[in-house]
């Protein structure tokens, strides 16, 4: 449950900031496509 959490805070906090999830990932040093499976998971 606190996976689900977690990955929706940070989709809530990365779109309240208009980045892309490719610019977030850049800036984290990790593939977009593992962020996309962190917000969804």
């Amino acid at each position: 449950m606190a996976r689900v959490q977690i990955g929706r805070t940070i989709r809530r906090l990365r779109t309240e900031r208009n980045l892309s999830q490719q610019a977030l990932a850049n800036r984290l040093g990790i593939s977009a496509s593992y962020l996309n499976l962190i917000e969804h998971d």
